[in-house]
């Protein structure tokens, strides 16, 4: 499985033995990360379709309005993020493993789901936070300087600002693989070819540490307040705005009631992130103050299982936000129906 939290704390715990409880959990957790697996691949499904929709959807709308660009950036995050949980997912089904017995090859699972998908999962759930801080912190721009936000918030700073959070996100991951390959290596004395990864520093090196406390800390908490602050006040805003348009008519009213269209559509993607990412922190925080409650702990069984989850509801958030673009979204509703009628009359 993508080993989110785990992998990023990777926190020591004292090996004291199974309670009854965790001993239980033990025995059911196979069944439990296989229907998670095959939830992942499903799920996975549905979001590439969905994503691949929404950065088709965009590009036809074009880049005039910096919010587009926004999005656009945040469904090729939420793709990268459905891929590698789904990848994930496969690899720990048993799908594979009659194939890679066919081809008498055994692969070290941990060590290359870490390789291939942990990590660049950890890469694009982390930027998918960040970019919707981003977009609600646009938007609260948007409400609070109405007259100077395309000055503020142009479309050259919306591409710097996107730009910068690919690099300041994706580059760090660099050092793990320094000096890593995946590699095949042939055993002649049972006649079986292992799959697995080489090379590299310890996981407890200077710069995976780091690597854990900016994953695992800075970017996740920081994403997380930024996201619940600024979606409280836009409700506030929404509220004040409703009641303000009520007794306006014309096209002022109007302009109003799209712009309050667009805070609607953000408001709901900040709330679903919010709900779907609050475990993670409290599973952080699970990991630093117990120290049964880890990878090495009486309770890592549990952790493993709540690690789990958190990467499907991430992947989940990831895949459903061309709902929320098409149910309060005129013009994206719009497009998508009439590039989803076109493709069914052609064939």
């Amino acid at each position: 499985m993508v080993n989110n939290s785990n992998e990023i704390i990777g926190t020591a715990g004292n090996a004291t033995g199974l309670d009854n409880s965790a001993l239980y959990f033990k025995s059911f957790y196979p069944s439990f990360q296989s229907i998670l697996s095959w939830a992942m691949v499903g799920v996975g499904f549905a979001g590439i379709l969905s994503n691949v929709l929404t950065i088709i959807v965009y590009v036809k709308l074009g880049f005039k309005e910096t919010i587009n660009i926004s999005y656009l950036a945040l469904a090729l995050s939420d793709l990268g993020c459905v891929l590698t949980a789904m990848f994930s997912g496969v690899l720990n089904t048993s799908a594979l493993e009659h194939v890679f017995e066919s081809y008498r090859i055994k692969m070290d699972l941990v060590s290359v789901i870490r390789l291939l998908a942990t990590w660049p999962h950890i890469v694009f759930s982390k930027t998918t936070a960040i970019l919707t801080a981003w977009i609600s912190v646009q938007r609260c721009l948007c409400v609070v300087f109405p007259t100077k936000v395309r000055h503020i918030v142009s479309l050259t700073v919306t591409r710097v600002v996107i730009t910068s959070i690919f690099v300041a996100v994706c580059c760090p991951v660099a050092f793990v693989y320094v000096e890593r390959r995946l590699a095949l290596r042939f055993d002649p004395l049972d006649n079986y070819t292992t799959l697995n990864v080489y090379g590299g520093k310890t996981d407890r090196g200077i710069d995976l540490v780091s690597l854990r406390l900016m994953y695992g800390f800075v970017y996740p908490i920081l994403s997380w307040v930024i996201v619940t602050v600024c979606t409280t006040f836009l409700i506030l805003r929404l509220r004040t705005a409703a009641r303000w348009r009520h007794l306006n008519s014309g096209n002022q009213g109007r302009v109003t009631a799209r712009e309050t269209r667009v805070t609607k559509t953000i408001v709901t993607v900040a709330t679903i992130f919010i709900l779907c990412s609050v475990l993670q922190p409290l599973h952080v925080l699970a990991n630093v103050m117990f120290s049964e409650y880890s990878r090495t702990g009486s309770l890592r069984f549990i952790d493993m299982a709540i690690t789990e989850i958190t990467v499907l509801l991430g992947q989940f958030n990831s895949s459903v936000n061309i709902i929320v673009f098409t149910v309060l979204g005129c013009r994206f509703r719009s497009v998508l129906f009439k590039m989803i009628s076109a493709w069914f009359c052609v064939r």
